[in-house]
């Protein structure tokens, strides 16, 4: 009698499986593909020449940007616990960044304001290749974190924008042509 029960209730469970019983739909939308939709019209572009930013606009961005990294850069000479391990790449991307700032900021200024960056600039890639040579130690360490919050100090106090606006380039109305 036992047997004759479940021999029928695998039969039925058997049989409503093999109907879809509850799977209504599943193998459809699985497997069938669905229709393609129709495509309007074609989009159409309005290109527009580039037309450059004013000067005082690139610089005050190229400062913004100079003045984040050289904060990134000081962060990550800073110690950080009795196992101090420095992250050679964030240094090379830090000071690289800093340094593609600074001559975009150079380019914005008058011949005798952006000699005086040079200075910065020249600075900055020396720290770089000190950090490319290799090893850093944790006294090198020090005094490389020092001599970069020197380096924002000076920058920031001599070509903050309200001591440069007058140094600005005139600027050309041209737009560029690709």
């Amino acid at each position: 009698m036992k047997t004759k029960i479940s021999a029928t209730i695998v039969l039925a469970v058997f049989v409503l499986t093999l109907s879809g019983c509850g799977n209504n739909g599943v193998f459809n939308r699985k497997f069938v593909r669905k229709n393609a939709k129709p495509e309007g019209p074609p989009k159409i572009f309005n290109i527009e020449p580039f037309v450059k930013p004013p000067n005082t606009e690139i610089y005050k961005h190229a400062f913004l940007f100079w003045d984040a990294w050289i904060d990134e850069l000081t962060i990550a000479l800073s110690h950080s616990g009795p196992q101090r391990t420095v992250n050679v790449l964030k240094l090379k991307e830090c000071l690289n960044n800093a340094v593609s700032n600074l001559k975009d900021m150079k380019n914005c200024l008058n011949d005798k304001k952006a000699q005086e960056l040079d200075i910065y600039i020249k600075q900055l890639e020396d720290y770089s290749k000190a950090v490319d040579a290799g090893y850093i130690s944790d006294g090198s360490l020090s005094r490389l974190r020092d001599d970069v919050e020197t380096n924002k100090r000076n920058v920031s106090i001599r070509f903050s924008f309200s001591e440069i606006k007058n140094d600005i380039k005139e600027d050309s109305s041209e737009p560029e042509s690709n």
